[in-house]
């Protein structure tokens, strides 16, 4: 057998600098091609299924497609191949064989952790700018005849200057107005039509994926969970209910949205494809004025502006992206080890013991606990509360170490499942913050940031209900 390299490689030829990330069916690494001072990231499947290898021979060819017309809101691709993966922590050194993606890197991450994790959006005057951008990719694919069918936040990589760039082509392809999949996508961003198994354009499609994402990165809030009839917030778009649609909205969000935004947003949202704008048409909308209408200096100004405020973003979500990669590589925490023997040293010693919450410790994703209960007791009462009122999960707790991760497969209406975006893992932790009150911390190890954010709301709201 041939000596293995000393460094982490992919395919003998870039050298693994960190993990960046982790998707549902790739981890992305930062590489280092040999002798060349440059990073890119790398895309490699996480596993040799089928269906994941259609899926980035696909984003292949169309990648290679888009990147000629080398748009500056459009991720380029660098190389790909199949190769050996080599990870000296992990499988114990030997080699996986793997097809990879090497693409341009965008060192600030996905547009959803600026979102999702801060619980804040843009608002209109720092959101109109990227989406505007956006919006330019978009014109680009859709000038290729392309649809991407998968537009949402955690597809929109941002450049060292926070530019917007689209990402993730696997369910691109060449655009048709008679598309007859239906399993595919990220289910609360998919149209009705789509859920209704009824044929559908795939620009179209984007075009309702796009309504989604902006009111998203103006709100920080989801303008409904799923386009479906059942859905109160969207009933209330397809019976054109936009007083009481609204009032809820900015409840939620806490501020005022303009009426131009209202329009726009109704319009790309439309139960009725056929009259959601095309991109063209959005562009020129009155929401976008400002936009068209300033000169370079006051671009310029704006795109400071939006270049501090994610700046100070990434200085508050730092800490929790680094956990959400580390748990997202290994699985194994073995951080909180207590045994169902401490059942028996009572609470308030057994509470003693447990981890204290660091110093630098982000509070996003925590729920606080006041309870008598014993821990074991305690643990048993969450899990059971999620798995009785939350559908499709699946919760495996450590009796001996008292954590659990749960499982979340959405489906919609039909029962039928989706390949990507949808399933959720996460996994809970307890941190003693004082003698009276435990901080229960989640984290998200695979799945779509909107829907692990959406399924710890709903975790949250049954716990606080329980204590109450």
């Amino acid at each position: 057998m041939e000596d293995l390299p000393q460094e982490d490689t992919i395919n003998m030829n870039y050298i693994i600098q960190s993990k960046k990330g982790s998707g549902g069916t790739a981890s992305v690494f930062l590489v280092k091609p040999r002798n060349v001072d440059i990073i890119y990231a790398a895309k490699v499947l996480k596993s040799n299924d089928e269906i994941i290898k259609k899926m980035n021979d696909n984003e292949i060819k169309y990648l290679n497609i888009l990147s000629e017309q080398n748009c500056p809101y459009i991720i380029k691709i660098i190389d790909n191949g199949e190769g050996p993966i080599v990870r000296k922590e992990k499988n114990n050194g030997e080699p996986l064989t793997r097809k990879y993606i090497i693409l341009e890197n965008a060192p600030k991450r996905e547009l959803a952790d600026y979102i999702i994790y801060t619980n804040e959006g843009l608002k209109e005057d720092l959101g109109k700018l990227i989406f505007y951008k956006i919006l330019k990719g978009i014109q680009v694919i859709h000038g290729e005849e392309i649809c991407h069918k998968d537009i949402k936040l955690e597809n929109i990589l941002l450049d060292d200057k926070f530019n917007p760039k689209i990402a993730d082509f696997g369910l691109a392809m060449e655009n048709s107005s008679e598309f007859d999949d239906f399993e595919n996508g990220t289910l609360s961003y998919l149209p009705p039509e789509l859920l209704e198994q009824k044929p559908y354009d795939g620009k179209k499609l984007d075009i309702f994926s796009l309504g989604a994402t902006l009111i998203y990165l103006i709100t920080g809030n989801s303008g409904f969970q799923c386009a479906v009839k059942g859905c109160d917030m969207y009933k209330k778009i397809m019976d054109n209910d936009e007083l009481n649609y609204w009032e809820i909205i900015e409840n939620n969000c806490g501020f005022e949205l303009s009426k131009d935004f209202k329009e726009l947003y109704f319009k790309m949202v439309s139960y009725n494809p056929n009259t959601r704008p095309d991109v063209q048409n959005i562009m020129e909308h009155p929401w976008f004025k400002p936009i068209r209408e300033m000169n370079e200096s006051q671009l310029q100004n704006l795109e400071k502006e939006t270049e501090k405020e994610l700046n100070d973003r990434e200085n508050k979500i730092k800490d929790m992206i680094e956990d959400e990669v580390e748990l997202s590589d290994d699985e194994e925490d073995n951080s909180n080890c207590r045994s169902a023997a401490d059942e028996e040293e009572g609470y308030f010693n057994w509470k003693n013991k447990l981890e204290e919450k660091p110093k630098q410790f982000n509070m996003a994703f925590c729920i606080k606990i006041k309870s008598n209960k014993r821990p074991y007791s305690l643990m048993n009462d969450i899990c059971k509360k999620i798995e009785d009122e939350i559908d499709d999960c699946f919760i495996k707790a450590d009796e001996k170490k008292l954590k659990f991760k749960v499982e979340f497969e959405d489906e919609n209406e039909n029962g039928k499942k989706f390949i990507k975006g949808n399933s959720v893992t996460m996994k809970a932790k307890l941190y003693r913050d004082t003698n009276v009150e435990l901080l229960l911390k989640f984290t998200k190890i695979k799945g779509s940031k909107k829907n692990f954010f959406d399924k710890f709301t709903a975790i949250s709201k049954l716990i606080k209900q329980k204590n109450n």
